[in-house]
């Protein structure tokens, strides 16, 4: 949701729907798309009022399912739904919409088919990213090199460093008047200002050393 690549491969699905054989959806006339989308917002909650015989007849295949967790707030749910038009959207069921919905909302989960109609409905955008942009296994590898790249860069510096304290040796920095610089480990990171203040007291050591001599 949102994203800046197609990581459809990262995310977690709900459910997988494998048959083989006729299709039922032609056998049994079972409508989808937009019309059968409507149909579902509208809800198949039975009032008491009404007689069972005119009970509104459904498939499973004609409702929407949850494709995440619903967000149960405070006198209203939040369902984020594939409907079976094939498009994602996000409907809300207050409590004053009906109480039978909210008390089933309130239960719902991550997966659930969803019958009782909602209050509101927005249409989702989903950003899949480029069509021929880099899949997990390539941002793995580009995060692999990158940090291969930033290690080799940490012993570079270790070596530069070693040689620079053997310069010092030879300009006598252990003297009493040259201030002691603390040896970096290998692994260690030392902030940018500590190195620019150490090698400021050097030079300004090398200086005063010069003027004296």
């Amino acid at each position: 949701m949102g994203a800046k690549d197609r990581n459809h491969e990262d995310l977690k699905f709900s459910y997988l729907a494998v048959q083989r054989g006729v299709d039922i959806r032609q056998d049994q006339a079972i409508r989808q798309g937009p019309e059968a989308t409507d149909a579902a917002f509208e809800g198949f909650e039975d009032p008491e009022e009404s007689d069972i015989s005119n009970k509104p007849a459904f498939h499973a295949l004609s409702l929407p399912r949850a494709i995440y967790p619903p967000m149960k707030r405070r006198g209203h749910v939040i369902f984020d739904l594939c409907t079976p038009a094939g498009k994602i959207e996000r409907w809300t069921v207050p409590r004053s919409y009906s109480r039978q919905a909210y008390r089933d909302a309130r239960k719902s989960r991550w997966g659930d088919l969803w019958a009782l109609g909602a209050k509101t409905r927005v249409p989702r955008n989903l950003n899949l990213g480029d069509k021929h942009g880099e899949g997990k296994k390539e941002r793995l590898a580009r995060r692999a090199a990158t940090k291969d790249s930033m290690r080799e860069a940490e012993e570079e510096g270790d070596f530069e460093n070693e040689g620079e304290e053997e310069e010092d040796e030879d300009y006598g920095v252990h003297d009493s008047d040259v201030p002691d610089v603390p040896v970096k480990k290998r692994g260690q990171h030392i902030p940018s200002w500590k190195k620019h203040n150490d090698k400021k007291k050097l030079r300004q050591a090398y200086n005063k050393r010069s003027v004296d001599e």
